[in-house]
């Protein structure tokens, strides 16, 4: 009985398969005590105990196991009795660092434009602008004399024809009288610049344009101003820009041949119209 037990305690050291040693009997025979050497099987069974201890922590440190935080470890599988046990998992180790972050990705696609918000505040009015500079003047004359025999206007005679009658005038245009031995009237403008309007019937054909200088008796004809025509009694009618910051003195006169204004048209009494229109617009 006691070699039996022996045995079995060899096998359990050895992490042999108790059932494989005992070849003689089961494993039931093999721990099987008599009444009758009770005493010698109780000490039988304490030094096995004792024995298979040693045998298990010898065996233990030889196959590199060892005893950590109350848990037992074994390289391998354990089996006892045919039952096999696998190998206990050990303590978690420390999380490990971080690793590199990773490159970026592609960028996302373009999101679809948002709904218009809504119209801001009206803003503040702005200053007043500076008050335009439009004015005007109007002078004509309805009686034939001197009007009835008008020379071309010569530094030697400076002759225009005359305008007796002022009409209308916001631009502070200045009219004066040719003095001789010439006639006629001329004018005298503030800076700025100026449309220049006039209008006559002449008793023959001719032509008509304004005379432009510093002083009434030192005028030149522009060239650009010239109207008339080639036919008696016919209604002549010019129009020219003239800038009063390089000639602020103009007058109206004959450009070829004597003019004479006539009646204009049927009118009663007879109307020997001339009409200058002017109007300042800068």
């Amino acid at each position: 009985m006691t070699q039996k037990l022996l045995k079995a305690l060899l096998a359990v050291s050895l992490l042999v398969p108790m059932h494989a040693v005992l070849a003689d009997g089961g494993p039931q025979d093999a721990l099987e005590m008599d009444a009758l050497d009770a005493s010698e099987q109780q000490q039988t069974k304490s030094k096995s105990e004792t024995f298979c201890s040693l045998l298990i922590q010898k065996c233990l440190n030889v196959r590199g196991s060892e005893t950590i935080g109350g848990n037992l470890s074994i390289g391998g599988t354990l089996t006892i009795g045919g039952v096999t046990y696998s190998t206990l998992s050990g303590l978690v180790g420390p999380t490990g660092a971080t690793g590199a972050t990773g490159p970026a990705g592609a960028t996302g696609i373009t999101g679809a434009t948002g709904a218009t918000g809504t119209a801001g505040a009206t803003g503040a009015t702005g200053a007043t602008g500076a008050a335009g500079s439009f004015t005007a003047a109007e002078f004509l004359q309805t009686i034939q004399s001197p009007n009835n025999s008008v020379p071309p206007y010569t530094l030697l005679a400076p002759t225009a024809f005359s305008f007796d009658t002022q009409v209308f005038n916001t631009a502070g245009v200045v009219s004066s009288t040719i003095a001789g031995p010439g006639q006629g009237t001329a004018f005298t403008l503030t800076t700025g610049i100026y449309i220049v309007d006039y209008e006559m019937s002449l008793g023959s054909a001719g032509s008509v344009g304004i005379y432009t200088g510093a002083t009434p008796t030192t005028l030149a004809l522009d060239p650009n101003t010239i109207a008339g025509s080639s036919t008696a009694t016919t209604w002549i009618h010019g129009r020219a820009l003239v800038n009063a910051s390089l000639t602020p003195v103009f007058a109206i006169s004959s450009v070829t041949g004597t003019a004479a204004v006539v009646d204009a048209g049927n009118a009663s009494p007879n109307s020997f119209m001339i009409r200058l229109t002017i109007l300042k617009i800068a």
